[in-house]
């Protein structure tokens, strides 16, 4: 579980009182927070028309990127 503390201007990002990321802003932390947790979730999986294998982004993602713009 990540974890955001701090105040002001000093914002932290921990996980497991492990420190992961710094920013001076609430906004900016959070920004790094989605970062690392998309990054987390992605996954090799084959695209359900040209069988290839790309990363996936979750559920919604079964297409390769060439498959989805149609080239």
């Amino acid at each position: 579980m990540l974890e955001i503390i701090g105040s002001g201007r000093s914002w932290q990002l921990l996980e497991r009182g492990k420190l992961l990321a710094e920013a001076d802003s609430f906004d900016k932390i959070g920004m790094k927070q989605d970062r690392i947790l998309r990054t987390r979730a992605l996954r090799t999986i084959p695209c359900m028309c040209c069988k290839a294998p790309f990363e996936s982004t979750g559920r919604h993602h079964r297409l390769c990127k060439i498959c989805r713009t149609g080239a």
